[in-house]
Order: C-alpha cells, then structure tokens, then sequence
C-alpha cells in the first residue's frame, strides 16, 4: 500500500492526521505525521533525519506521498531530499488534499501511477470563497 507522510509546521500535520482518523478510523495504516518546532539548525538537521526515518518506513516498496504544507518552507525543503519515482511530492497541504490522496492511494499499485494533477485539481475545488 502507498505510504503517506503529513509535514508541517507546528501541528497541522497532526490536526490532518487525527482528522483522517474520523474518516479512516483510529487505525490509520501506513500513514505518518512531523511537525517542525523550529528552535535552531540542530533541530531543522533532526527533521531532516526523521523525514529519511518515516519515508523509509512507510515504503512498502509501493512509493509514499509526502504532503507539506507550504512551499519553500523547511518541511518542503526537507523532503525534496527524498524526492524520487519512489517518492512524490505535493504542497498545500489540507484536508480535502488529504482525502484525495488516501481515496485514491488504493486504486493504484504504485506512486508514480497516480494522478497528482488530478489530486491538486480536486483539492484546488474544495477552496472558494463565499460572499
């Protein structure tokens, strides 16, 4: 099964994950969080390594998704390290970006055959503004 690694700063990453939990139930399999307290460049160097840590447990040989929050920022910039056809990448993290990524991760036998254009596409739909 696809792993999925939530990153982020602080505990949105967590917040998505337990969120997943009401959808997925309290068993949520081969899916992981970080969150980044940054305190100095030791910890940022931790982070890094935990990155490398989660993405190497979650592989199951079928690739992992890693979902940051913002582009450019240290959890982005950490896990582009990673980055492969094994390892695939998306930003912007939220819930419904979540969703769509463990609605599909089932459909496909490996990474690199989802659609990540589609995912953002999705996930860009479920953000509007109501006036």
């Amino acid at each position: 099964m696809i792993g999925v690694l939530l990153l982020s700063h602080g505990k949105l990453a967590e917040g998505v994950y337990e969120t997943l939990k009401l959808f997925y139930g309290n068993e949520l399999e081969q899916v992981s969080y970080l969150g980044l307290y940054e305190d100095g460049e030791a910890d940022v160097r931790g982070f890094d390594q935990q990155i490398r840590k989660a993405i190497k447990n979650l592989n199951d040989g079928s690739g992992v998704v890693v979902l940051t929050d913002i582009k450019g920022g240290t959890p982005y910039n950490g896990s582009l390290h990673y980055r492969s056809n094994d390892v695939r990448i998306l930003t912007g993290l939220n819930l419904n970006m979540a969703l769509e990524v463990m609605g599909r991760r089932n459909r496909v036998k490996h990474v690199s055959e989802m659609n990540f254009g589609l995912i953002v596409e999705e996930s860009r739909k479920a953000v509007s503004a109501l006036e």
